[in-house]
């Protein structure tokens, strides 16, 4: 008897230990190629923040104060992301068609700001995902204090991550890419000297792998001819020409659409400033975008501006 039950509990254990097994093994896998994947991510992260640190050399003459024109531009950046969430949540919210090629001043940007807050306003109502009879608010005590734009400017980055917690998609490149046409076209209509018709729209020298530190670079480098541009020309906007700083240490879509933002606001000025009113189209992009395309327009933007000078 005490045999057999030897026999049974050796079988047992041996019939344990083959059922155990592939399961452990499973788990030594897993547990090997997640680590494996971590330490990649981080090489990854550690990598783009080193490369961020060596954007080109900063525009020296250029202003770096911020003007209505660029709180404008970054405002529709927060209409944008509020759409899309909007749009996520089941709702129809439409971006506008068209940007007015003429001055703004701290009026447009109340204007916009207001319709964006009435716009997540009703539609929070309409969804429930506020309690309004918890508190209340009255516009009517608004005092006339004359806020610092660099403070709006701030703000509105503060609204983006805010929307983009709520769920609001991130900053993708067919959104820098819309805004990368705008910026083309504008600096083709600048460019209206026989050079300039002889420039390829395809670079002659395009880079093997492209990302998002590559435009980042690329716009700067735009911005600093663009301010060239406007001085060999007599072209003269409120502050001049704007460069920004990121906003954080890596640079992402993000930060390549928000000192884009800045780029086309200065065009949209020296736009008016050399041809008067109009209107630029905001092209819809459909599908997805990549880093080589916004960099392929904002190139070529920039040889333009070489041409022309």
């Amino acid at each position: 008897m005490k045999k057999t039950y030897i026999i049974a509990f050796i079988t047992h254990t041996i019939l344990w230990i083959y059922a155990t097994q592939p399961i452990r093994a499973s788990e030594d896998t897993f547990s090997v190629y997640s680590e494996e994947l971590t330490r990649h991510l981080v090489s990854a992260m550690r990598k783009m923040r080193a490369e961020s640190t060596q954007s080109v050399r900063i525009c020296d003459d250029c202003s770096k104060t911020i003007q209505p024109r660029h709180i404008f531009q970054r405002a529709l950046d927060i209409e944008h992301h509020l759409n899309a969430f909007i749009n996520m949540m089941g709702q129809p919210a439409a971006d506008p068609k068209i940007i007015e090629i003429r001055p703004y001043n701290t009026d447009d940007t109340n204007q916009i700001i207001k319709r964006i807050h009435n716009k997540f306003e009703d539609f929070s109502k309409l969804s429930r995902m506020i309690d309004y009879t918890q508190f209340t608010h009255d516009h009517k005590e608004l005092h006339n204090k004359k806020e610092d734009v660099r403070d709006s400017f701030n703000a509105l980055d503060r609204i983006e991550i805010l929307l983009m917690e709520l769920g609001s998609p991130s900053v993708q490149p067919n959104l820098v890419l819309r805004r990368a046409n705008m910026i083309r076209a504008l600096v083709q209509k600048l460019c209206t000297s026989a050079p300039c018709s002889a420039v390829n729209p395809k670079s002659p020298a395009p880079l093997t792998f492209i990302s998002p530190i590559n435009v980042f670079n690329e716009a700067h480098q735009l911005i600093m001819l663009l301010d060239l541009f406007a001085h060999h020309n007599g072209l003269s906007i409120q502050e001049g020409v704007t460069v920004i700083s990121p906003s954080s240490s890596i640079i992402t879509p993000r930060q390549v659409n928000r000192l884009c933002g800045v780029l086309l606001a200065d065009l949209i000025a020296l736009n008016y400033a050399k041809f008067g009113s109009g209107t630029i189209a905001v092209e819809e992009i459909t599908g997805p975008a990549n880093p080589a395309q916004v960099w392929e327009q904002i190139n070529y933007a920039k040889r333009l501006l070489e041409a022309a000078l």
